[in-house]
């Protein structure tokens, strides 16, 4: 085999050994040929995820996005339900993004209804009255009330069914470091687990998406489906992937680990200040045991702040605030060094994302210090100083 003017796209020098490449190809085994078909440094990068997955010995896929993988296993559960319009059921709060993707695409199709992943009362309603045919749902969502799943629950019942649905579960939040979802599944369970690499796989230097399962037919159609689509991620970003991914489960739990950590101490911190914060480890939350009990070493790197004052002057306020700027930025998406602060226009509150590298202890008395001071304000969110620290 032998390149051309660098090309991407290698050729061959006889027609036995082109033959025999083919060959490789459709087994989906490691090659290189046309790029949407892989290559041998897109098997490399699928064994490191898979060891930080924790899906050692199932099929572990990487695209070009996190809502890719989450799209491309919705069809793909979709289609191995194989009725002629199927039951989807998917959870309340789940991820914006996915929840449009279901009612705006899949949904032509579909006959869909809406369930409380974080209620077990209702997951058992969800899958033995309605009994639908997909399930898609997160661990722990991404959302406002952050409902957190009891994913035991769900596989118990869901293994009880005379006809068991397919489930696609975003494990986006907890990774397997919190929730190592992967050493909880059978060969024969129906399950596409998918992640948002994104965060702490490429700490938000490329995009990347994952998807995993230990059920044969599922895994090979995720395959499939990756080639026709051409889902996969370019030569360029592949490249990158492959150097930014942790190189042991060991860093990349202790590094999630810590923006668990940091998450919780400023969810308590402006908890105990007197703001209504939803995070799972904060003693009002409705789903707190359940985190206490499955999450040990924490598993949501973020949480929500919804004031009854208007959510627009509260980030203004804590912005003013120089100790936040120092140890903060605005901006979107989570799991980086430093703290993150979104202002989220759709669910009207701020989402706060520990830093993996924060001075937690500093910026939590800054948060406080606004609040306090505007609570003894009257909560009048007005221009201040505050001390430089």
């Amino acid at each position: 085999m032998k390149n051309i003017k660098k090309s991407s796209v290698p050729c061959f020098d006889s027609v036995n050994e082109f033959k025999h490449g083919l060959a490789i190809k459709e087994r989906f085994e490691p090659i290189d040929l046309y790029p949407r078909d892989g290559c041998v440094l897109l098997t490399e990068v699928e064994k490191q995820i898979a060891r930080l997955a924790g899906n050692n010995g199932g099929t572990t896929i990487s695209y070009s996005s996190g809502m890719t993988a989450v799209c491309s296993a919705i069809e793909v559960a979709l289609k191995y339900a194989g009725s002629e319009i199927p039951t989807l059921a998917y959870s309340r709060g789940l991820y914006k993004q996915t929840r449009k993707y279901i009612e705006q695409h899949a949904g032509r199709r579909v006959h869909i209804i809406v369930f409380d992943s974080g209620s077990n009362e209702d997951v058992w309603r969800m899958l033995n009255k309605v009994r639908p045919d997909v399930v898609v749902t997160e661990t722990i969502s991404n959302h406002i009330d952050a409902p957190v799943l009891d994913t035991k629950h769900l596989l118990g019942l869901a293994r009880l069914r005379r006809r068991i649905p397919t489930l696609v579960i975003d494990n986006t939040l907890p990774l397997s470091t919190g929730l190592p979802i992967a050493a909880q599944l059978h060969e024969t369970d129906q399950i596409i687990v998918v992640e948002s690499g994104t965060k702490s796989y490429t700490y938000n230097q490329e995009l990347l998406g994952i998807a995993y399962t230990r059920h044969d037919e599922l895994g090979k159609s995720l395959l499939e489906r990756r080639r026709t689509v051409g889902t996969i991620p370019n030569g360029a970003s592949l490249r990158r992937i492959a150097k930014l991914l942790p190189k042991t489960k060991k860093e990349f739990d202790e590094r999630n680990k810590r923006l668990f950590k940091h998450t919780e101490t400023l969810a308590h911190a402006l908890h105990e200040g007197g703001l209504p914060v939803s995070h799972p480890a904060v003693s009002t939350h409705r789903n707190h045991a359940l985190y206490r009990r499955n999450y040990p070493v924490g598993g949501t790197p973020v949480f929500y702040i919804k004031p009854s004052v208007n959510y627009c002057e509260l980030a203004t306020q804590l912005w003013r605030h120089p100790a936040v700027r120092r140890h903060a930025r605005l901006g979107q998406s989570f799991g980086f060094d430093e703290t993150r602060i979104l202002i989220d226009e759709n669910a009207g509150a701020i989402r706060i994302a520990g830093g993996a590298e924060s001075d937690v202890d500093v910026l939590a008395s800054a948060l406080v210090e606004v609040v306090k001071f505007n609570e003894a304000k009257g909560g009048v969110y007005a221009k201040t100083s505050y001390q430089v620290r």
